[in-house]
């Protein structure tokens, strides 16, 4: 490709304020891909990717507008609980709605929507002989021997 056509195509130059654009639309709840598709100004996916590698500001502002669109979710869910209680949509549709926009967000921003799932182990060490005293009470709770 000419220089001359890439000059008046999207851009290979980096713009923080181009990024900020852009990410605003992924904040209000749209697809990065898409919002990249709708001005020619805006850089190719593969342009976008190079630049939040190389660029630690906006991989950070990335970050901080999934988290705000995993919030939009939110706002779309009480959307679909409005429109089955309006009967707009029948329950078992806004269910699979519901389910999907939950994920997403749970995707988005785990730490604020995803299932908090911790499981704590605790180790007891037992020496041999509390080990086989304790196997003999249990045997004998089962009735497997006689105390």
């Amino acid at each position: 490709m000419s220089e001359e056509k890439r000059s008046v195509g999207r851009p290979g130059e980096y713009s923080f304020e181009l990024c900020r654009e852009i990410c605003e639309k992924v904040a209000d709840g749209k697809n990065v891909k898409k919002v990249l598709k709708e001005k020619e100004q805006y850089p190719h996916f593969a342009t976008w990717c190079r630049w939040k590698n190389e660029h630690k500001e906006l991989s950070d502002l990335y970050t901080h507008s999934m988290q705000n669109k995993a919030e939009s979710m939110d706002e779309a869910i009480d959307d679909v609980m409005l429109m089955v209680r309006q009967g707009e949509i029948e329950h078992a549709a806004g269910r699979v709605l519901i389910d999907t926009l939950k994920w997403k967000a749970a995707k988005y921003y785990p730490k604020m929507f995803g299932e908090n799932k911790q499981i704590e182990i605790t180790e007891t060490l037992l020496s041999e002989g509390e080990r086989l005293a304790r196997i003999s009470e249990l045997k004998a709770k089962m009735g497997l021997i006689e105390e």
